[in-house]
């Protein structure tokens, strides 16, 4: 079992998740409300890193993960390797 998920995390981190955006101005507001979301409801922080992006960290100097949204597709790129729990957050 713990293969198929580390399968399917894996392939999400590889390829990202289609979003099925229509617009450049969709993709910017999803990535500021994602990233509100993530301060407003979790205990970690996010703090914007581009125009479409964000990064996700447990305090200013232990970040996470970082993510991108770019033509529809979300993408997340790891920057420590205990990331399930934000990568489930993403997710949901």
């Amino acid at each position: 079992m713990s293969d198929f998920i580390s399968a399917g995390v894996g392939a999400a981190l590889e390829y990202g998740i289609d979003l099925k955006l229509d617009s450049k101005e969709e993709e910017l507001y999803y990535t500021s409300r994602l990233c509100e979301w993530f301060n407003e409801n979790t205990d970690f922080k996010a703090y914007s890193s581009g125009e479409s992006s964000f990064e996700v960290e447990l305090d200013r100097n232990s970040p996470i993960l970082e993510v991108i949204i770019r033509d529809s597709v979300l993408y997340m790129i790891p920057y420590a390797e205990d990331i399930f729990e934000v990568f489930t957050l993403v997710l949901s």
